[in-house]
């Protein structure tokens, strides 16, 4: 059981770089042509990481994902005219240190901080 469940955590951490900066992309492209949609989607993958970020011991990562989640909802609720996409940007930064920050304490997982500029990992 032990070994299943390390096998599940790699795969999961193998996924981040790709998850986060998926929605590192969707936030430039909100920052280009704001829509409400582009916010829920970008809320509902938040709210998605930092779930399973908890499930598989990314705490940090879960905290940030969540905050950022959070924002989102707050802003979708309020109908927010003042809310500025730019801010999302430093969320974003947060998802991508705590990610790197996971790396140093799992050496098994992928370098979430090497990513190119599609948001995959290098070769």
């Amino acid at each position: 059981m032990e070994q299943r469940l390390r096998v599940l955590r790699r795969a999961y951490a193998e996924q981040l770089p790709h998850r986060i900066a998926q929605i590192e992309r969707k936030v430039e492209a909100l920052q280009q042509r704001f829509d409400a949609s582009g916010l829920a989607s970008i809320r509902m993958m938040a709210h998605s990481l930092a779930g399973s970020g908890g499930i598989f011991g990314y705490e940090a990562l879960s905290g940030r994902a969540r905050e950022l989640a959070n924002v989102l909802a707050r802003a979708e609720a309020e109908g927010d005219s003042e809310f500025k996409p730019v801010e999302l940007v430093r969320y974003v930064e947060q998802l991508r240190e705590a990610c790197i920050d996971a790396d140093l304490v799992d050496s098994e997982a992928p370098a979430c901080g090497d990513l190119d500029d599609n948001g995959l990992p290098f070769e």
